[in-house]
């Protein structure tokens, strides 16, 4: 109600950090940095207590709070000022006696309420003509007319696969269509059911399609599985596997650069779970000059390439550094899954690890860096990416700033980009020692992040290397299935993650 009655009187002010004054009923707009969301987010986020679903995701919704019952969250949503898509049952095995006594009066009202299938009844998608089409086409029509395609030898409706790009409203469809056939669903996903103990994330995808079977009609989903299969290996260190890597490596520059004649690779544990591999390409002869004592000389080499590569065989989590972009890059992670890993992964199958930086708007606050010595961390350095990517802008806070955060300095001099929509793709972190005795300057460890998943962090030991993931953690720029640390993941939790580089 509160909501509604905002909106009554501001339909303009942003709402999704708005305080609630109980007095009056009414919603108080904040001055906020953050992006503007829907009004149908904000009260997805207040019912849930802090989860993003849009009250318009009726389905969701209501698995997120199966405790209010579906009548009273439905004449919620509805009193806000939204829809509730009409719930459609369409040949649903009817409940038994224990079944129906154990759901609550309030779905027992509203499956009395339902009306019987409309034979003409057609599914829309605002805004996805051509994917509802596809719907009604392969799916609805088929349900609603079995019998015609029954005697055609047409059986219901088995597997849908969409896809593409993260946020392109493949979930958002399903999540429409479930609503509309009014069939209970049920989701696996790699939050749901996978496991880092042998044969148990089988054991509960196996429960999951039980649980489908036993309540079908019913629709299943499997959102997003492809990261549920993340590759979890130890990596051979023969020489044969080793050679074989350098070779598909050197070949790889000699079809794209003309070098590459020459190669070595080095594969080490760096710590318990972690392998470090190191490769060295011959790049093409250059001239170069130099002094021999006070005469100078040309001289003709070869410069080293070298790329790295990070591996946790615990949460299947790889990281590269190499020149030249994402091509090299996937073509080093496809080498080491092949030859080391010992499995050949497709080039789809390599997973971008994208990070989220947008929390950096305000700052970097990792509490946990005191605690182990550091003496200050200051945001030194953003890269700011425009919303129709047109411009971008690098920001470094000078040495005379005396070490202030960079996201103040904008604040100050130029707080556009941080308070509009503007992308945060870069980020650098320095963090400082206190000076050691008889010296004036501290010492700094420098933390270079992108939005696309490249970090420095290589260059540390293990122990560092663990404690940056940490601080990277605490701030929500990791998950944590996205550290080579395996430490860093609860003893019972699910190892995999969408960072997980390959499938098995």
């Amino acid at each position: 109600m509160a909501l509604k009655a905002t909106r009554d009187i501001d339909a303009e002010s942003p709402l999704q950090d708005a305080l609630y004054v109980e007095k009056i009923t009414r919603l108080l707009p904040t001055y906020s940095i953050s992006s503007r969301t829907g009004d149908d987010v904000v009260l997805g986020y207040w019912l849930t207590g802090g989860t993003n679903i849009p009250a318009t995701s009726f389905r969701r919704l209501r698995q997120s709070m199966s405790w209010l019952g579906a009548g009273h969250l439905k004449d919620v949503v509805q009193a806000a000022g939204f829809e509730v898509a009409e719930i459609i049952p369409l040949e649903r095995k009817p409940a038994t006696s224990a079944e129906k006594a154990e759901a609550t009066p309030a779905e027992k009202v509203e499956e009395g309420k339902r009306a019987e299938p409309e034979p003409n009844k057609v599914f829309e998608l605002a805004g996805r003509p051509e994917l509802a089409a596809f719907f009604n086409e392969h799916i609805v029509d088929i349900i609603l007319h079995r019998d015609r395609y029954k005697a055609l030898g047409i059986e219901f409706p088995s597997a849908v696969i969409l896809h593409g790009p993260p946020g392109c409203g493949k979930t958002f469809a399903v999540d429409r269509l479930v609503d509309f056939l009014g069939w209970p669903s049920f989701q696996i996903d790699a939050s749901s059911v996978a496991s880092p103990y042998i044969h148990e994330t089988s054991k509960k995808v196996a429960q999951v399609f039980d649980k489908a079977m036993e309540n079908a009609p019913s629709v299943l989903v499997i959102d997003e599985m492809e990261y549920d299969l993340g590759l979890k290996r130890p990596p051979s260190s023969a020489d044969s596997a080793l050679t074989a890597l350098r070779q598909a490596i050197s070949a790889f520059y000699k079809r794209e650069l003309q070098c590459g004649d020459g190669s070595e690779a080095y594969l080490v544990e760096r710590s318990p779970g972690v392998f470090l591999l190191s490769v060295h390409i011959k790049d093409m002869a250059t001239l170069r000059l130099e002094f021999e004592g006070s005469t100078l000389k040309r001289r003709v080499g070869n410069p080293n390439i070298h790329m790295v590569l990070e591996y946790a065989k615990s949460t299947g989590v790889v990281r590269t550094l190499v020149r030249g972009g994402a091509k090299y890059q996937q073509m080093l992670v496809e080498a080491f899954a092949e030859h080391v890993l010992g499995v050949k992964a497709n080039a789809h199958r390599i997973k971008s690890p994208t990070l989220d930086l947008s929390m950096l708007r305000t700052g970097f606050d990792a509490p946990e860096a005191f605690e182990d010595g550091f003496s200050m961390v200051q945001l030194k350095a953003l890269t700011l990416l425009s919303p129709d990517t047109a411009l971008k802008i690098e920001c470094t806070a000078m040495q005379s700033s005396q070490q202030r955060s960079v996201h103040e300095l904008l604040k100050e001099k130029l707080p556009g980009p941080l308070e509009g929509q503007w992308a945060v793709t870069a980020a650098q972190v320095n963090l400082y020692y206190p000076p050691e005795p008889g010296r004036t300057r501290p010492k700094v460890v420098t933390i270079e992040v992108t939005s696309k998943g490249r970090l420095n962090l290589h260059k540390f030991d293990a122990k560092m290397q663990a404690q940056l993931e940490g601080y990277l953690v605490a701030v929500g720029i990791l998950q944590k299935g996205q550290t080579l640390s395996a430490q860093e993941l609860p003893p019972e939790a699910d190892a995999v993650s969408s960072s997980s580089a390959f499938e098995d």
